[in-house]
């Protein structure tokens, strides 16, 4: 249970709500250029964009769940269960674990059509992180805050989407979102489903008046608009709930996060930061 949402008013904006049963000691992490990055099978990459954002921390690995680059492309990776299918390594791909998608791209690319032109040639592979760790089955939204990419890894194949309503949330794949919201006539009786929130997200977005406020003001409220409040909504693995909402200022290069148990938004200016270091960062809790 998650949603993401590219917002262009006051400048351009890219956030998510992480929705969750349990928390894996995530934290804001910046990778800085010259630490570099390993991957399964595409070899170490030495130089490389730096990249913030809210991360577990394996092995002095980030394992992002969102981030932003120094350019200002960010990503999100949003629960996929059942529709995400991996493969074997595959010639002439470049060949990503699960895990490996949001580094790989956000350390490589400065522009959307870059961003694009890679994510026709990932394959998305069923490597796990560990044993201990095996891959889950996600999609992915990539958005500088103007325009929006989906990449979902289905039966079908790796499908490269436009995401025309700026929004991504969990299941069902993404043309069939897009199928729902235009064909519905009015907005259904509001649950915490993926496809409610969907069609709540993307009408709210079209139609939102902000009122001269700063854009990282209205996407937080758009995001708390399809926010799960703690006991909302419970299933067998635990209750569900909005553990952050996380905010990128593509612009800026600001990172904002609010935490469920805090309920304060955190900033972290990227550009006040060592970009060149090398180690991770653990910029805030």
């Amino acid at each position: 249970m998650c949603t993401a949402i590219q917002y262009n008013g006051e400048g351009s904006y890219f956030g998510r709500n992480f929705d969750f049963h349990k928390t894996f000691g995530e934290k804001v992490v910046l990778t800085p250029r010259k630490i570099g990055m390993s991957f399964l099978h595409e070899g170490v990459k030495a130089d490389h964009y730096a990249i913030i954002g809210t991360a577990a921390a394996v092995s002095d690995t980030a394992l992002y769940f969102d981030a932003m680059n120094e350019y200002g492309i960010c990503a999100a990776a949003l629960n996929f269960p059942d529709l995400a299918i991996y493969r074997e390594p595959l010639g002439g791909k470049i060949n990503l674990a699960s895990f490996e998608v949001i580094p790989y791209v956000l350390s490589s690319c400065r522009s959307m059509d870059e961003v694009r032109e890679m994510l026709r040639k990932i394959n998305v592979t069923k490597d796990s992180f560990s044993h201990d760790m095996p891959s889950t089955g996600l999609h992915w939204m990539f958005s500088d805050g103007n325009c929006s990419l989906i990449l979902e890894s289905t039966e079908h194949s790796v499908r490269l989407y436009e995401a025309q309503t700026g929004v991504l949330t969990n299941p069902p794949e993404y043309p069939a979102h897009l199928q729902s919201f235009r064909t519905q006539t009015e907005l259904p009786v509001w649950d915490y489903s993926s496809r409610s929130r969907f069609l709540k997200a993307s009408e709210i977005r079209e139609k939102y008046i902000s009122d001269g406020e700063t854009g990282d003001v209205s996407l937080f409220r758009l995001l708390n608009a399809v926010s799960v409040p703690k006991g909302s909504v419970t299933k067998d693995e635990g209750v569900h709930y909005t553990k952050y909402t996380a905010v990128c200022d593509t612009e800026r290069l600001v990172y904002y996060r609010r935490i469920y148990e805090k309920g304060n938004i955190s900033a972290v200016k990227m550009n006040e930061l060592n970009l060149d270091g090398l180690r991770l960062v653990f910029c805030e809790g």
